[in-house]
């Protein structure tokens, strides 16, 4: 009998790659959904993907959305509530090792603008590295600063995972994820900043959580996944632990400076008075010898040369838009506020685990320990010279995590074990 045929398919590896990985051609789809009331010329403006890194586009005006539903109000005076929804399908690309780095290293921005100023309403900053390991991402707010807006969705996806078995086998995706913050003290003496988690990753890359309002038990649930394969960071998981700063006592800077106010000048205060109460002069003069009035002569108007004066336009007042170029920051520079980061709690996470064969997944539970600082309580408020000011007694401050027993729980998984059997 002769020999049967093996019906299995062999991989095709694509013939201009050169390294032997198969391609990956992904196509995104992005969705918008928007809940307004009476809402006028605002645009989305989004950075995302295109072949080579990425790209900045834009919606259109929401109101010239798809209208999804209308919901009128109990006042016919009110404007309804209307809900638009917009859909972009962008091209095929192939998706390659440096657009995964863009994904692992690189926050996309996303600009609500109005359209006629182009001035930016309101700014979103997104971590899109979790698509590495599921090809979706949503979000949802309900708290916008623009009032016109009640509600507001987005999502993106592509049609297949980003990661194929080779090239996940290549990138290694490390995903942490920290969980919780539990037994925080809280303190209602003074005003903070939100809280928040920051840490520093092998790489060098720092990764910062959202803010939230500062409460007893937090729940963060930040997740972000980083690329072993193209780092060469093995030895650092026995040797160098993650350190974790909890930032919830960040305060803000204060510089009391006192302004010097300026001298009364009595001499051109006098000479200012002098001329208000001067009398106006007369229209006529008189003549010495016959000592009739005589009107004096109108100077001609031609002999005034009229100088006028350059006005500088306003781009405010001015009809014509802004051209915004893709690229260019739209984002107006707004004086920032200083804050004092250096009280903080730290977790000291040991990855030495991930060291042991087929070790993929871990989970920790670290106390967080205050970090040692001495702030400066009273050259602030003084007057001094620099002599004097280092002269000045520090106060050791420190948050008390110890006496609540405050710890921080953060998740680590592994794609492929760094050592296997």
């Amino acid at each position: 009998m002769p020999p049967k045929k093996d019906n299995k398919k062999e991989l095709v590896l694509s013939e201009d790659d050169g390294t032997g990985i198969l391609k990956n051609i992904v196509q995104f789809k992005i969705q918008f959904q928007v809940v307004t009331q009476n809402i006028q010329n605002i645009v989305i403006m989004y950075e995302w993907l295109n072949a080579n890194s990425t790209e900045r586009y834009d919606t259109g005006l929401i109101d010239q959305w798809n209208v999804v539903s209308t919901e009128p109000q109990q006042n016919p005076d009110d404007p309804p509530i209307v809900t638009y929804s917009y859909e972009k399908v962008f091209d095929q690309i192939r998706f390659i090792d440096s657009l995964a780095e863009v994904l692992s290293k690189k926050k996309l921005y996303m600009y609500f603008v109005n359209a006629d100023d182009m001035k930016v309403m309101q700014e979103f900053q997104f971590d899109y590295s979790l698509m590495l390991n599921t090809p979706s991402f949503e979000f949802a707010f309900s708290k916008m600063r623009i009032m016109e807006i009640l509600d507001f969705k987005f999502n993106i996806q592509s049609d297949k995972p980003l990661l194929h078995e080779q090239l996940r086998a290549k990138l290694n995706p490390f995903q942490v994820e920290i969980v919780s913050c539990e037994n925080i003290p809280v303190q209602a003496q003074k005003s903070y900043e939100l809280c928040y988690v920051q840490y520093e990753f092998y790489d060098g890359t720092v990764i910062k959580t959202d803010m939230q309002v500062q409460m007893q038990n937090m729940y963060f649930n930040s997740k972000h996944v980083f690329l072993l394969g193209t780092m060469d960071i093995g030895k650092h998981f026995e040797t160098k632990p993650l350190k974790f700063e909890l930032h919830d006592k960040d305060e803000v800077v204060r510089n009391d400076v006192k302004e010097e106010l300026q001298l009364f000048d009595i001499e051109k205060w006098l000479q200012i008075e002098e001329e208000k109460n001067r009398p106006p002069e007369p229209d006529f003069t008189v003549d010495p010898k016959t000592g009739k009035k005589i009107p004096k002569k109108e100077v001609k108007k031609d002999d005034k040369k009229e100088v006028k004066k350059e006005v500088k336009k306003d781009a405010k007042k001015d009809n014509k838009k802004k051209e915004v170029k893709l690229g260019e920051p739209i984002l107006e520079e707004q004086p920032k506020k200083q804050y004092n980061r250096n009280n903080h709690g730290v977790a000291i996470m040991n990855l030495g685990a991930f060291i042991h064969s087929n070790v993929r997944e871990v989970d920790l539970l670290a106390g967080i320990v205050p970090r040692r600082v001495f702030e400066d309580t009273e050259s602030n408020n003084l007057d001094l010279n620099t002599t004097a000011r280092k002269n000045i007694p520090k106060v050791f401050t420190a948050t008390n995590y110890l006496d609540l027993q405050a710890t921080m729980f953060v998740k680590f998984e592994m794609s492929n074990a760094l050592i296997r059997k």
